[in-house]
């Protein structure tokens, strides 16, 4: 014999799960309408900021060197953006950034400014985001702290030219809030210039900087008034 209590206690968890199916719905329809929002751009969009973060860097050596440690240094710069369509942007810094290598327990540091001049190609709504960056990069040593001891030719070689070129690419996400655009970024940078004299006599035919980087960023974005926007969804 079911009891009144049992019934009652039925009816309360029916009612309950009634309120919370339409909680859940409720719920559904505002992220909806959020999301949708989320997805319609003013472009072309402008933003300037500053990065920074960690770099591990190595050389690339013919005849090859050991190199089992990449050096830690640091990078920050400067970054301006521009979105000019919906999926495609440019995007240009100017960092300082710490290179270097080490072989044989020596290491060897040397200090940068670089100029990457990347395709930006971004994906996702306004408030979040993902991108992939691509193209070349220029740079000037400043400083090269000179060999720490050691008797290996990358040791002791004189640098024959300071001025670096390359190729770069990374993937970032963003986060869009009122308070500025944050950024995380992962990097590879693929040198093509030679440090060192390129002559056999002196050891190698190849020597270029390598490096990997990680950084935190934050832009604000810049109204022109004068330009016409548009809106894509």
């Amino acid at each position: 014999m079911v009891e009144y209590k049992d019934i009652q206690s039925d009816l309360e968890r029916s009612e309950s799960y009634g309120r919370m199916k339409r909680f859940v719905f409720i719920l559904l329809i505002a992220l909806s309408g959020i999301s949708l929002h989320g997805q319609s751009l003013e472009l072309p969009e402008y933003a300037l900021g500053i990065k920074g973060g960690t770099t591990w860097s190595w050389m690339r050596f013919d005849p090859s060197v050991s190199q089992p440690a990449m050096p830690l240094g640091i990078n920050a710069g400067i970054q301006y953006r521009m979105i000019l369509e919906k999926y495609f942007g440019l995007w240009l810094e100017l960092n300082y950034e710490q290179r270097g290598f080490r072989t044989g327990g020596i290491k060897r540091q040397m200090d940068y400014i670089e100029l990457p001049m990347l395709a930006h190609f971004t994906f996702g709504k306004k408030m979040f985001r993902f991108y992939f960056n691509l193209g070349p990069s220029i740079g000037v040593m400043l400083k090269d702290h000179g060999p720490m001891g050691g008797e290996m030719p990358e040791h002791i070689l004189p640098v024959k030219s300071k001025f670096d070129w390359g190729l770069t690419g990374g993937v970032g996400f963003e986060l869009n809030t009122i308070a500025g655009i944050y950024t995380i970024g992962a990097r590879y940078n693929f040198g093509f210039g030679n440090v060192f004299d390129v002559m056999r006599r002196n050891g190698y035919i190849v020597s270029s900087n390598q490096n990997i980087s990680l950084s935190l960023g934050w832009m604000w974005k810049i109204r022109n008034s004068k330009e016409k926007k548009y809106v894509v969804q």
